[in-house]
């Protein structure tokens, strides 16, 4: 068998592994597993160990599966090298605003920002340092909690001017992790969120190295992106692909994305 595909099996092998928590050794037997919906990531729900730190449940990516255009091809996930690569979804945050994201460290260490911006009356960010998961959204100061995911375990999160929320990938509902009391929100056009970075009031992209599986934003309970990572077929140009509005996003930065496999 050629090794690329050889390779991708492997790889969609521990993808469905990921999602359900088993350690099946071949690809039938991982995606009969994953159709039993056995596992689910140990139980699925949001968990605190013996040392007090958080555990979020792997997802995979939520349950959807999006038909992109016959242009594209659907990836797994993209990485940011750590240098210049990110995404600008083109989204202010507003009051009524939700962002789900599925993510992981893609470092063993150094500060990781995986989405949103840092303008003081309307931030919104998810932050990793260390075991530290940083999360603003408004005007109420940055918090953080503890997290013990391993290298490369995904993150299911949700937040929005309630709190932060990890998902119960069980019941498919987010239980709150942690509250935001009070907080305000005035929008500004020119704080787009960003993924794989942070954007910053008057300096530029905080970026990191990140994996993204999906994105997703709200507005007042009415989806306005449902990003996955893609490659266009005619160049090989990696991005996300937003399904709700059928438009790529590719890199505002420089050099090229690390992709996952072709599912």
């Amino acid at each position: 068998m050629a090794q690329p595909l050889t390779d991708a099996i492997q790889a969609l092998t521990r993808y469905a592994n990921e999602t359900t928590g088993a350690s099946d050794q071949t690809l039938s037997d991982a995606v009969e597993t994953l159709v039993e919906g056995y596992g689910q990531g140990g139980g699925g729900s949001v968990s605190q160990d013996a040392e007090g730190y958080i555990v979020l449940p792997a997802d995979g990516g939520g349950d959807d599966t999006p038909i992109l255009p016959n242009e594209y091809v659907r990836l797994l996930c993209l990485t940011s090298s750590g240098s210049t690569q990110y995404i600008d979804t083109g989204l202010t945050t507003k009051a009524n605003s939700a962002f789900y994201l599925y993510c992981a460290k893609a470092a063993s260490s150094g500060t990781q920002n995986f989405f949103g911006n840092n303008f003081s009356t309307c931030a919104s960010f998810i932050q990793l340092s260390g075991t530290n998961m940083y999360y603003q959204f408004g005007s109420v100061a940055y918090s953080y909690f503890t997290v013990q995911n391993a290298f490369g375990e995904m993150f299911s999160l949700k937040l929005d001017a309630n709190g932060i929320y990890g998902k119960n990938v069980a019941t498919g509902e987010y239980d709150l992790i942690a509250s935001i009391e009070g907080t305000t929100v005035s929008e500004d056009n020119s704080a787009t969120n960003l993924l794989f970075a942070r954007r910053r009031s008057g300096n530029s992209p905080q970026i990191s190295q990140v994996t993204i599986y999906r994105f997703i934003a709200e507005e007042g309970g009415e989806k306005v992106r449902d990003m996955y990572p893609a490659m266009r077929k005619a160049d090989g140009e990696l991005g996300m692909y937003d399904v709700v509005n059928d438009v790529f996003y590719t890199n505002q930065g420089t050099g090229t994305f690390i992709k996952g496999a072709m599912i």
